[in-house]
């Protein structure tokens, strides 16, 4: 047993995980998925050499500070349990990449998160969350944020220090404005803020040189800026579900879009100038 590498004990009826575990010292990847665990043990941390540790769909409500320890860990699947908060030795994870905590009851993001360096995804869908610590952009190889379905009214200006971020989710959510600061960030591509209380697109959405995907249904945005114009590599632009009046007629210069919602809008005129948009397939 101490030179198994890989333990997996997926759908079973466990409980707990065994305190003997933590002496197979060379295990590398461990998977208690779909089981009935509530509890995980402090002997956890002595899996010095874990890199991947999987636990998703229990009955998970806490996690101990010993999870800490475990200094080789690069990736944490956790989704669908009961977690309400982490430990703040979670910072202490410096090789962690992904960490996966949808389906949570986690209503804080612990500041000694942004000491994770490394992190490249984070995915807290579906928790609790209404605030967002400014700190949490302080991880520069951060390239996809999730934070569909929690309870956030505004995004931290501080969002601008996230230069890697690349996909960034905020669907069913209260935010009201979307900081202008989010679009001077070079290196995003997609950005989705359905289903919130967004009331205006800001201007400086024309800095947002290399945006692709933008998702903004089901809002309360009324106009369509100018500035939108500019973001010539649009290829998806979803404004559905708004109180839009009027399309701009250099909408033409958009002549990358393959999508362009406007369904269930107040918009009763389409300019001609639509019939440009030679790629488009969706209208």
């Amino acid at each position: 047993m101490k030179n198994i590498n890989n333990l997996i004990l997926d759908n079973n009826e466990l409980n707990n995980i065994p305190d003997e575990i933590a002496n197979i010292n060379k295990l590398l990847f461990l998977s208690v998925r779909w089981n009935n665990i509530n509890s995980i043990s402090p002997e956890i941390g002595k899996l010095k050499n874990l890199t991947r540790l999987s636990l998703r769909e229990n009955r998970i409500s806490h996690l101990p500070d010993e999870i800490g320890e475990l200094s080789s860990l690069t990736h944490i699947f956790l989704q669908s349990n009961e977690i309400k908060e982490l430990p703040k030795s979670i910072g202490k994870l410096k090789l962690l990449h992904i960490l996966n905590l949808e389906d949570n009851l986690i209503e804080n993001i612990p500041k000694s998160l942004s000491k994770c360096k490394f992190l490249h995804t984070i995915n807290l869908e579906r928790n609790k969350i209404s605030d967002l610590p400014k700190e949490l952009f302080d991880l520069q190889n951060l390239c996809i944020l999730n934070l569909n379905s929690n309870e956030i009214s505004n995004i931290p200006k501080e969002i601008e220090n996230s230069s890697s971020l690349q996909l960034l989710s905020l669907n069913d959510n209260t935010i009201t404005t979307l900081p202008s600061e989010l679009f001077s960030l070079k290196n995003l591509k997609s950005l989705y803020a359905k289903s919130n209380r967004i009331n205006e697109i800001p201007k400086e959405v024309r800095n947002a040189v290399n945006l692709r995907i933008l998702y903004l249904n089901t809002n309360d945005i009324q106009n369509i800026p100018e500035e939108l114009m500019d973001t010539i590599s649009l290829v998806e632009l979803n404004l559905a579900e708004n109180e839009i009046v009027g399309i701009p007629k250099n909408i033409m210069f958009l002549n990358k879009l393959t999508l362009l919602d406007l369904s269930y809008n107040k918009i009763e005129e389409i300019p001609v100038e639509v019939e440009e948009l030679s790629n488009l397939e969706t209208l």
